[in-house]
């Protein structure tokens, strides 16, 4: 964005030394604002970020603090406004993660660390940016949320909580604060290429519709998009690549089908024609479901695909309705592709 559409205005961006907080306070910068540049450990990434903003003729400063603190968060506002001025633009961005391989790895610490980082850091730094956004009647909130909102990802329940969480949080504030000149949206986004993504999560671009990760820069140039617009507000932008389910592979395979064969259509990804060969003649039923699977009587059939275990593997389940009439029982399939 080379028009200065955010000059004289003050951004604070949490988590922003690297990645996708990085590319968004500099993005800003780059459209006329000066940036408040939050960190928790990586000092020197900060300062860089601090230099790379001051290059382009804004103001920046560094400020370390662990947003998940509540007292620490509402602190960094003051502190914010102290140097560079009453904010008028704030990234909720800093996040956790913590993969669990199973539900009851969970713990109530990592429960309520995740939830006081990605989601309570989200309301207490909205909170108190808001008295000053009120009396000036101007005001940007973006909240960076995630498609494991909708689906669950593959982190854990504690991640796709937060992340939900903050959707939430996002259309709350907006119906409330559309008439004072206040905008509050959200992104959510599949996987992004960072470092993080590359070093924590299993990067696998195959599972993307359009066939690569996300750059930071495609999720800036939304954060920049939202900053200047005065008209859209309470809406959550997907920035996923034509994922439709999300971050974990699920895909709806809405199947139509004969004794022989199943053609798939609707969110079928490329995959989806050796799953259909399969489960024509390999889909066991379950729960009490007496009809030969291929029955012609059996109708509405839902089929979902699951990619998220070992390479070559994919687990089919689903349920039908007999005559167009209630869900009578269910499908399920796991094997190599």
């Amino acid at each position: 964005m080379t028009s200065e559409l955010l000059a004289g205005k003050t951004a604070l961006v949490t988590g922003s030394s690297r990645g996708i907080g990085r590319a968004i306070a500099i993005a800003f910068a780059e459209a006329g604002a000066n940036v408040a540049i939050n960190y928790v450990n990586d000092a020197d990434a900060a300062a860089s970020a601090v230099s790379e903003i001051v290059a382009l003729g804004r103001q920046a400063v560094a400020f370390q603090a662990n947003v998940g603190d509540p007292d620490t968060a509402s602190n960094l506002v003051d502190t914010v406004t102290a140097e560079l001025g009453p904010i008028d633009v704030l990234v909720n961005n800093a996040g956790i993660g913590g993969r669990v391989a199973d539900p009851q790895d969970l713990t109530l610490e990592q429960w309520t660390t995740t939830m006081n980082v990605n989601l309570t850091s989200a309301f207490v730094l909205t909170n108190a940016v808001l008295t000053s956004m009120r009396e000036r009647k101007w005001g940007r909130i973006i909240n960076i949320s995630s498609t494991a909102a909708q689906t669950g990802g593959s982190i854990g329940p504690h991640y796709a909580a937060s992340k939900a969480g903050i959707i939430g949080l996002t259309h709350g504030y907006a119906s409330m604060l559309a008439k004072e000149g206040i905008t509050v949206n959200a992104i959510a986004m599949a996987q992004i290429d960072t470092d993080l993504v590359r070093s924590s999560t299993p990067a696998d671009p195959s599972r993307i519709p359009v066939g690569r990760l996300g750059s930071t820069s495609e999720i800036s140039d939304v954060a920049c998009m939202l900053a200047t617009n005065a008209y859209i507000t309470g809406q959550t932008v997907s920035v996923n690549g034509g994922l439709p389910l999300g971050e974990n592979g699920f895909v709806n395979l809405t199947a139509e089908y004969s004794e022989t064969d199943i053609t798939s259509r609707g969110n079928a990804r490329p995959d989806a024609a050796a799953i259909a060969d399969i489960v024509g003649s390999n889909l066991v039923p379950y729960d009490g479901f007496g009809q030969r699977w291929g029955d012609p009587e059996i109708e509405n059939t839902k089929l979902f695909a699951n990619f998220g275990f070992d390479a070559g593997e994919v687990e089919v389940f689903g349920t039908a309705s007999y005559m167009d009439k209630e869900t009578v029982g269910g499908f399920f399939y796991r094997g190599p592709v």
